[in-house]
């Protein structure tokens, strides 16, 4: 994502009407674009997430299915687990 330089760039229209209509349209309560680097998880465009701009990386979706694998007996994780090495 560093050769893109799309992390901490302005919002956009265009990217926050494509979170606007995927909340729409799967009738959920919030919507991101999010991108992921070594360290964080930056919020390109929000829907209903209140205001937060960016996470750990740590905290975000793939250790959340990290957990979940590990609780439903899964015994392996994907490549490049942060967790796991």
């Amino acid at each position: 994502m560093a050769d893109v330089r799309a992390a901490n760039t302005p919002r956009e229209d265009r990217f926050d009407r494509l979170t606007d209509l995927a909340k729409e349209i799967f009738g959920v309560n919030m919507a991101l674009i999010t991108i992921v680097d070594s360290d964080r998880q930056w919020f390109k465009s929000t829907c209903g997430l209140g205001g937060v701009n960016e996470t750990p990386r740590d905290a975000g979706f793939l250790r959340a299915r990290h957990f979940r694998a590990r609780r439903d007996g899964d015994s392996g994780c994907y490549k490049g687990c942060t967790v796991c090495r």
